[in-house]
């Protein structure tokens, strides 16, 4: 028995995924999220560099397409942008969760245990984790609905470039806090699970 790798097995499982996808095994499942994150990633980068081109030089008057065209394209990088940082997550815990399918517990596994628990638990709290974006979301895409449909009345749509950027910034760098988290805690428990596996490859 292995209750402390059973314990962080259930803790990856708990996590409450942004996607429904069919349940058809982990093997499916990380097949499925690998193909969705590389689609939504790349639209996302696509959608963010055209943004970001725009809004640097279009003021040096040099972009070929304008701010004011911009209302379609804004809401698409948004849309894409807002879920892919927790379905990366999600798949980066599925692969984990394979490689341990079979591992034994190992000393030190309690506090990475803790440490996971506690990022779950922050990640399932959709409410709080968007709390400052769900704002800047609903403006965003209030203002990028009015100017798609018409331009001549929505006069505040070169500002919203402040609440879009802020809103590039919170997702980037909420990400690679987060990311960077929960690598840390995977590598050391797959290392430690690793150490723990040499010894007795020795003794036979």
């Amino acid at each position: 028995m292995n209750p402390k790798i059973n314990e962080r097995k259930n803790l990856i499982v708990s996590l409450k995924s942004n996607l429904s996808l069919p349940n058809r095994g982990i093997d499916k499942r990380i097949q499925n999220l690998t193909g969705l994150n590389i689609f939504n990633g790349f639209i996302s980068v696509l959608c963010i560099a055209i943004v970001l081109y725009v809004i640097i030089f279009e003021s040096l008057g040099s972009a070929f397409i304008k701010w004011d065209k911009m209302g379609l394209l804004v809401i698409i990088s948004v849309s894409f942008t807002l879920g892919l940082p927790e379905s990366i997550y999600e798949l980066k815990l599925l692969n984990h969760l394979k490689k341990i399918n079979n591992a034994s517990d190992f000393d030190g596994i309690e506090h990475l245990n803790a440490e996971l628990s506690s990022m779950i638990k922050k990640l399932n709290n959709k409410l709080k984790n968007y709390k400052y974006l769900i704002p800047l979301v609903l403006v965003i895409f209030v203002f990028g609905i009015l100017q798609i449909f018409s331009e001549t009345l929505n006069p505040y749509w070169s500002y919203i470039k402040i609440p879009l950027l802020l809103f590039y910034s919170l997702i980037i760098g909420r990400f690679i806090i987060t990311y960077k988290k929960i690598h840390q805690n995977i590598s050391a428990t797959e290392n430690s699970i690793n150490k723990s596996v040499e010894p007795n490859l020795e003794n036979n």
